[in-house]
Parts: structure tokens; sequence; C-alpha cells
């Protein structure tokens, strides 16, 4: 009867803990994101493009706020748990808690509860809700990008956003897109899937530019085959150039439509996994430098066990150092170890692309540090 009693209470403690955490970190959230947009909106209003207003801003930011409640998802839940354990240390529940028996393990299951739900609800956001709202974010926004675009050498590019037709999305720098010796430009892409502006170049085996072809438009027709639509074709043949028009080419190539849809202006870091893994795939098989991407990647898959680790840095943090100080100087502790945490993954990123470091470890290094402090301020308190 006794055993039944103290489960029964464990689960209380365990709701109770739980419900707690929850309030903090949603609070934590909403005042993070809250400045985090301010701070969005400020920039996206000194972008000075035409027609480009604070309805347009807002509704960008509102479009690109799932991608920010993934990314500061480890800092949120950090920070979030660590008011929660302050609060319950404050009115001394944790140590009445500890004086009844609970062990430090028992009491870091109860706060990795509510944690877990929301790692499977920010890993939910990330693969889903913020590629799609970061895709559809640009698509918004470029379609207020006008500058830079030739409507004399690109004549489908010069859409009137009035008449109804298809709306045009300006790539600015360009997408390029390399296979085997073929390499690629696109300069638009418009709402149906459609490729604007296109250059391609054919190098031989001998490395010597064979042909050029220009075309206004590119659709695809299924079956790894693209139509090139109002085609100039300039070939360099040994003394002579000489050029064709063409109605439309048929291109054969692997590429499908989900290599030249609107994600190609999204970062890789706010690709979902399957994004990543897809590009991945396409740039080593040309051979290209996919750091960024892999860095990204690992990130992304790494994201859990950062989230895991700052938990058990609160918990310590809260049960061992701070247990005895005011709830400003936990905070504020808080907040130098978060920061810490976020500018070291943000520093090892480039350094292992300057020293060629593996780049999964150096996403996981910092990660495996914070996970040994927190595991070592536990192991103290045993």
């Amino acid at each position: 009867m006794f055993s039944g009693r103290f489960n029964t209470g464990y689960l209380v403690m365990d709701r109770y803990i739980g419900a707690t955490l929850l309030k903090t970190i949603l609070v934590v959230l909403v005042a993070l994101i809250g400045i985090n947009s301010v701070f969005a909106l400020v920039d996206e209003m000194g972008e000075h493009k035409t027609g480009y207003g604070l309805s347009q801003a807002l509704y960008y930011i509102a479009l690109t706020t799932p991608r920010r409640v993934y990314e500061l998802a480890p800092f949120v839940i950090f920070m979030g748990a660590l008011t929660g354990l302050s609060i319950l240390a404050s009115h001394s529940e944790l140590t009445v808690f500890r004086t009844s028996g609970v062990s430090v393990g028992r009491l870091l299951g109860a706060v990795l509860g509510p944690v877990i739900i929301l790692l499977l609800c920010s890993a939910l956001i990330g693969e889903y809700l913020a590629p799609e709202g970061e895709e559809q974010a640009e698509i918004f926004k470029a379609s207020y990008l006008k500058d830079g675009i030739n409507p004399v050498q690109d004549k489908a590019l010069d859409v009137d956003a009035n008449s109804g037709a298809a709306r045009t999305i300006n790539l600015s720098k360009y997408h390029w897109y390399k296979q085997s010796g073929l390499f690629m430009r696109a300069q638009a892409l418009d709402e149906n899937g459609n490729m604007l502006g296109i250059k391609q170049y054919k190098i031989g085996a001998s490395r010597e530019l064979e042909w050029i072809r220009t075309a206004e438009s590119a659709s695809y027709v299924g079956n790894s085959r693209w139509q090139l639509n109002k085609v100039v074709e300039t070939r360099f043949e040994y003394d002579r150039v000489f050029a064709r028009h063409h109605d439309s080419v048929m291109w054969h190539t692997d590429a499908d439509p989900r290599q030249f849809s609107a994600r190609v202006m999204v970062e890789p870091r706010k690709l979902s996994i399957s994004d990543l893994l897809y590009q991945l795939g396409y740039m080593q098989r040309e051979g290209l430098n996919a750091t960024q991407y892999q860095l990204a990647l690992w990130g992304k898959l790494f994201q859990p066990l950062s989230i895991v680790a700052l938990t058990l840095l609160a918990v310590g943090f809260i049960l061992g150092p701070l247990r005895s100080v005011g709830m400003g100087a936990r905070l504020s502790a808080g907040l130098f170890v978060g920061l810490l945490f976020k500018y070291s993954q943000d520093l090892f990123g480039p350094l292992s692309v300057l020293y060629a470091l593996p780049p999964w470890f150096a996403v996981l290094l910092p990660i495996l540090i914070t996970g040994f402090l927190g595991w070592r301020g536990l192991r103290a308190l045993v």
C-alpha cells in the first residue's frame, strides 16, 4: 500500500513540475519571439522595396515565425526550464522533494518529460512548418524585387503584377546548376514552377566551350525532361561560330522541379532535413563544396541532443551552485551560459571549414561539452 501511495506521489510531482515548466517555457517563448520579431521587423522596414510596406513586412515576419521558433527552441527550453526550476526552488518545493527521498535522477526524469514533448513539437515544426513558411516568405518577398531585371534581355521577367499573369520571383544573384560539363543559371521562377531567364554553357571533354544556349523559359514535362522555350543556341566549332533559333528544345537532365523550386532561395539552415539530404546528394554527385549544407544537416540532427544537454545543465545549476542565490542571479547565469552555447556553435561551424574538421564534430563538440558539465554537476549531487 505504501508503495502505491509513493508511486501516486511521484505522478503528482511529475505533473506539477511538468505543468510549471511548460508554463515558464511558453512565457519565455512568447517573450523571445516577440523581441526577435521586433528586430526582424526593423530590418524588413529598411529594405526600401517598391510597394513593400508595414503590412507586407508583418506578413513576411508571420510566415518566418515557425523557423524562429525552431531555431530558438534549445535556448527557450533551457531558459524556461531554468526559470521554472528557479520558481520551485524559491518556494522551497525542490528542497521538500529532496528531503522526501526523491533522487536527483527522479527529478531529472520529471523535468525531461515536458522537455521531450517540446522536443518532438520542435522537430515537427523544423521539418514541416518552418521550411514551408520560409519558402512562401521568400516567394512573397522576392515578388517585390524588380531591381536588376533586364526587360529587353529577359522579356519573360517583365510581368505586370495586376494583369493576372503568373507572379515572377526574381532570384537576384541567379541560381546556378551544374551537371557534368553543363553549367546553367536561371534568373527567376514563376509561381507555376517554370524557370525564366535561362542560360546554359556546355564544356566539352577537352575543357573547351562547345555551345551557349539561352532560353526565355523552361517548363518540366516529366520523365527527367524540361522544355526550353524560345531558344537561341550559339555553337563554337573550330574556326567558326554560328547561332540557331528554336521555338523549343527538350533538355534531358537528372534534375526534377524540386531542384529548381523556390527553396533554392532559402539558406541551408532554414531547410528541412529531407531538403538538405536531397541537396547534399546532388552536390556530392557533382563534386561541389557542401560544407554549409552538412553543417546545417548535423545541426538539425543534433538539436535534440543540444536540448537534452542544456536541460541537464539547468537541473545541475538549480540543484547545485545556484540553489542558494536569487532568481535574478539564476536567470543572469542562464542567459550567459545560453548565449555562450549559441556563440560556440556559431564559432565552430566556420572553424570546421578553416581547419577541415568533420562538420558533425564541429556541431557535436559544444553539445558534448555542455552535456558533460551538466552531468558532472548532477553527479556531484548524488
